[in-house]
């Protein structure tokens, strides 16, 4: 008679920045299901860098977990599978998984929801020196080790799982933006991320990857991902902007008939330079701003057109902290563009 298993790992996830709050309690678990698999991933108390009383002090401080709990519920597990569980030797089962072959698919299923936790807080909220955890099914028996799996039959307690027989390490301390951080009204839209399969947005992806490599000092390759955030960014915007809202741009002098025909005409650099200046006031988009993206256009085009190899590392952060800044007000805040 089928039977349902439950499989317990722990991650290391001391990189990930809450603000003034930490998801400890009781209703704080991420659910995800999926076939016959059920994941609840849990922050346990007892694993929290921070005095035990943090959660119910709200402080201006930056919390960091050391790990997280994820339990699977496997449901109809086949007989013979259930009584192979512990076994190491190469046994013939009457269904396709081996327990190694379960291990795995178990394995892979939770590493990709954890994986969803590290890309909001990466591409939604902007903390770009995450990384995702590799899946390496060649390294199956290191994995179940590093990450602490123990498995539980019948209810007859936890026992380490170790179903055949060879390291991720997450270790840093940063300061950090606020807007970084996963705050108390950020966890409902993290869990439905977690739960959903779709992937984060474009612009922030590649504001991520742009930080990033701007932090280890790739620098044309921040650059040039950064500039390709303004320019997807400001394809969001010219697709969602309402289609009458400029028409004093447009008249029989001009070719264009419509805003995404005036971006198509100017190109990126004179979209920055002079359709934006137009649209936005100089409150909502200051001229700083503005020159800042501008120079960075000029650089990344220097660099791909003319080969230039080196870059300032101090001018290429400066770049792509205004193109995320740009790229916010062009993607969250088309209502603060002006009407005339």
């Amino acid at each position: 008679m089928p039977t349902n298993i439950m499989v317990r790992f722990e991650f290391p996830f001391s990189n990930c920045v809450f603000w003034g709050w930490l998801p400890l309690e009781e209703g704080d678990e991420i659910v995800v299901e999926e076939g016959k698999l059920s994941l609840t991933v849990q922050f346990p108390k007892r694993n929290v860098l921070s005095p035990p009383d943090r959660e119910v002090r709200v402080s201006k401080q930056n919390n960091s977990f050391i790990t997280i709990v994820a339990a699977v519920t496997v449901r109809d597990v086949p007989d013979d599978l259930v009584a192979g569980i512990h076994e190491r030797a190469s046994v013939r089962y009457a269904t396709a998984d081996s327990p190694r072959d379960l291990a795995q698919r178990v394995l892979k299923f939770v590493i990709a929801r954890i994986n969803r936790v590290i890309s909001y807080a990466r591409n939604i909220k902007g903390q770009y020196w995450l990384s995702e955890i590799e899946y390496d099914p060649g390294n199956l028996h290191a994995a179940l080790r590093g990450y602490k799996c123990k498995v539980n039959v019948n209810d007859s307690g936890w026992v380490d799982w170790r179903p055949t027989h060879n390291e991720y390490v997450l270790s840093d301390g940063r300061r950090v933006n606020p807007d970084w951080c996963i705050h108390r009204a950020d966890w409902q839209e993290l869990r439905d991320f977690v739960a959903a399969s779709k992937k984060p947005p474009l612009v922030n992806h590649l504001l991520a990857e742009a930080e990033w490599h701007a932090e280890q000092g790739h620098l044309r390759v921040a650059l040039t991902e950064g500039v390709a955030a303004l320019e997807a960014a400001i394809g969001v915007f010219k697709r969602t902007v309402d289609a009458n809202r400029f028409q004093s741009l447009f008249s029989e002098r001009v070719e264009a008939k419509s805003f995404s025909g005036l971006v198509k005409k100017f190109g990126l650099r004179g979209t920055v330079a002079v359709l934006l200046p137009v649209v936005f006031s100089e409150d909502t988009l200051p001229m700083e701003l503005l020159s800042a993206c501008k120079e960075a256009v000029t650089s990344r085009n220097e660099v791909i057109h003319q080969g230039q190899r080196s870059l300032d590392k101090n001018k290429v952060q400066r770049y792509v902290a205004a193109i995320r800044k740009m790229c916010v007000i062009l993607t969250s805040g088309q209502e603060r563009a002006l009407e005339e």
